[in-house]
């Protein structure tokens, strides 16, 4: 079965989030946010750069967040597993950053008999 979802620049990451949330339980702050962090993990190639003070600033003015809130929703994605510390710096979890093909994301979920 495939399904075929519309997306923009703008929205990419945020609807491959909500595509796969059933399995995640992110809430909407936490979809929003962790979309944004995608976006800078794939165009700039480099786990490292996704979540820096840059970012996070940048997370802040987009959605009219405070620190505050964007730390408190950090935290809760660390507790959710989609961010984890490599080395000493904060990054989104492997399996969580999206594989692109022709540019497209695709998405590919196996259901194994246990």
């Amino acid at each position: 079965m495939t399904f075929n979802i519309p997306v923009n620049d703008e929205n990419v990451y945020y609807r491959y989030l909500a595509a796969i949330n059933g399995m995640l339980s992110l809430s909407n702050k936490e979809m929003l946010v962790l979309s944004e962090f995608l976006k800078y993990h794939v165009e700039y190639g480099d786990p490292e750069v996704a979540i820096t003070a840059v970012t996070r600033k940048r997370v802040q003015d987009k959605f009219s967040m405070s620190a505050y809130n964007v730390n408190n929703v950090i935290t809760s994605l660390k507790k959710k597993n989609a961010l984890m510390k490599q080395d000493k710096t904060l990054v989104i979890t492997s399996s969580l950053v999206p594989k692109l093909v022709n540019g497209n994301i695709i998405v590919t979920i196996n259901f194994n008999k246990l």
